[in-house]
């Protein structure tokens, strides 16, 4: 499971329906934020780029020691995947590796996805999220700079919504 909540907060999201949000989020905004992208990569790409948390399971993206260490587990569970189902495990690999570098656009867009999805869900559950693991207002943003970067109307408007989370309580100021 991940760390974030379901809106009902009667448990914590998975993967898979992380996953098939993002993929959902991007198909719906794609001709409003990045007409340019190949939408069927990107999908594809957003289906997977969390695989390797099956294996190696999930860090907060907020502790940076920690997504340091879990690497190497992510690339041996996914080489393990490679070497087991050699028929479709190297374009899934492809997928999550392009992912990770971050070089196209395509990944990058994923990545606004990735971003901005667990700061909905903690919009929705009064910050229970960021409250479990004391997250300050930098901390969000600092790594939702690819959304400054690609979709500044959504940065603004997410800027916004940190500030009001800040002010309620949910998200630590600083």
């Amino acid at each position: 499971y991940r760390r974030s909540y379901v809106i009902d907060q009667s448990r914590k999201e998975n993967s898979a329906e992380h996953s098939w949000q993002l993929a959902l989020t991007l198909l719906i905004f794609h001709r409003t934020f990045a007409p340019e992208i190949d939408i069927d990569r990107a999908i594809r790409m957003a289906l997977v780029h969390d695989i390797a948390e099956i294996g190696a399971g999930d860090v907060p993206v907020y502790s940076t020691a920690e997504r340091a260490a879990i690497g190497a587990a992510e690339g041996a569970y996914l080489a393990g995947l490679v070497a087991e189902h050699q028929g479709f495990a190297h374009d899934v690999y492809a997928l999550w590796q392009e992912f990770e570098e971050q070089k196209t656009l395509e990944s990058r867009w994923v990545k606004v996805g990735d971003r901005i999805l667990p700061i909905l869900l903690n919009l929705a559950t009064e910050g229970r999220t960021w409250r479990d693991l004391d997250v300050a207002h930098s901390q969000v943003t600092a790594v939702t700079q690819t959304i400054a970067e690609l979709a500044p109307p959504l940065y603004e408007w997410m800027q916004g919504q940190l500030e009001m989370a800040v002010s309620k309580g949910w998200l630590k100021p600083g």
